[in-house]
């Protein structure tokens, strides 16, 4: 994996709201989407890199068989490890912040 797409992962995960990558000016200008022309993306004037061929719209002729066959209720049950330790030390909790606003998020929640 490059250097820009290990950073802009690590920014997005980034525990803490006030330093995390989440406004969409900042996310564009990262380096990782060099070269994209955000301006035609938006008008749909882009060339997709890749146009699957499908025989039409509900067509699943491009999906792995062993996902479409998948018992999802079972999935949705078991727990899949992480088999590295990228996300060591990485907790959710909604509604909560670990950030500099946990004063304002507590007092916001208790209002």
């Amino acid at each position: 994996m490059d250097q820009n797409t290990r950073d802009i992962i690590n920014r997005f995960l980034d525990k803490n709201p006030e330093t995390r990558l989440q406004k969409p000016e900042e996310i564009r200008s990262h380096p990782f989407f060099q070269g994209i022309n955000w301006d035609a993306l938006s008008k749909l004037e882009v060339t997709p890199p890749f146009v699957p061929a499908v025989k039409n719209k509900e067509s699943t002729q491009n999906i792995d068989k062993n996902f479409i066959n998948m018992d999802l209720k079972k999935v949705l049950i078991e727990e899949t490890p992480i088999l590295d330790d990228s996300f060591e030390n990485f907790t959710y909790a909604r509604g909560q912040s670990k950030g500099k606003n946990d004063k304002k998020t507590e007092q916001n929640n208790n209002s």
